[in-house]
């Protein structure tokens, strides 16, 4: 004999195409905008970095997933992602911030860039969306 059990996950399926759906949206959207889109997570590590991010970094966008802006900035040499996010929470966002840049093959750039905090319901960090040229 045989004993089981199955469950409808027709919605599930839906809302995970719904998902990949938007998010290949917002990929093409960042490619092609040709600016350096950055999304980061609550811990402020690079989530999402546009195809622009090699112009900007010198190295491939895949690379840069799972550092955070500390790993390449001037002068943050001494706090940790974590603290980066928490103060950057604080400000809330900023707009056409400059800041020295050491890219992951030694050279420096000035970046202006642009950012928000997203928060959830409850007002904690969900993530954070960046564009720097």
């Amino acid at each position: 004999g045989y004993r089981g059990s199955a469950r409808d996950i027709t919605s599930e399926r839906a809302a995970l195409k719904a998902l990949r759906d938007s998010e290949a949206r917002f990929a093409g959207m960042a490619a092609i905008s040709g600016e350096c889109v950055i999304e980061l997570d609550a811990k402020g590590r690079y989530t999402f970095v546009s195809s622009a991010a090699q112009t900007v970094f010198g190295v491939p966008a895949e690379q840069l997933i799972g550092h955070s802006p500390v790993d390449f900035t001037v002068g943050a040499e001494d706090i940790t992602p974590e603290q980066w996010m928490t103060a950057f929470a604080r400000t809330g966002s900023w707009v056409d911030r400059e800041h020295l840049t050491i890219t992951p093959d030694g050279k420096r750039r000035w970046l202006r860039s642009n950012a928000e905090i997203l928060r959830w319901p409850d007002g904690t960090v969900r993530r954070a969306g960046l564009c720097a040229t």
